[in-house]
């Protein structure tokens, strides 16, 4: 763990314990690292599958912040209005994409 972690979280150990799971997924070799180390608890395939949905998820929300915000910040300052304007942002995204 470096020194910057360890400074923000000192409840961190010195050591942490991770399983490399790696699975052919449309053709070619994945690899992930994972704390989630019970391998009956969470089997090989569904986890991959998890983490590939994922990854999909965070390129979406990539697409969003980069391409229909176009580096803007969200205009609205109260809660009401900002929950209202990220609606409005992945329905558009939504729309788009289909």
């Amino acid at each position: 763990i470096s020194a910057r972690a360890k400074k923000l979280n000192p409840a961190l150990g010195d050591y942490w314990e991770a399983r490399l799971i790696e699975v052919e997924q449309a053709g070619k070799i994945r690899r992930y690292i994972t704390s989630l180390l019970d391998s009956k608890t969470y089997p090989l395939i569904a986890l991959a599958k998890l983490y590939a949905q994922r990854w999909d998820i965070e390129m979406c929300y990539r697409e969003i912040k980069s391409n229909l915000q176009e580096g803007k910040h969200l205009r609205s300052k109260q809660p009401d209005l900002i929950y209202q304007e990220l609606w409005g942002v992945l329905i558009a995204y939504n729309v788009l994409r289909r």
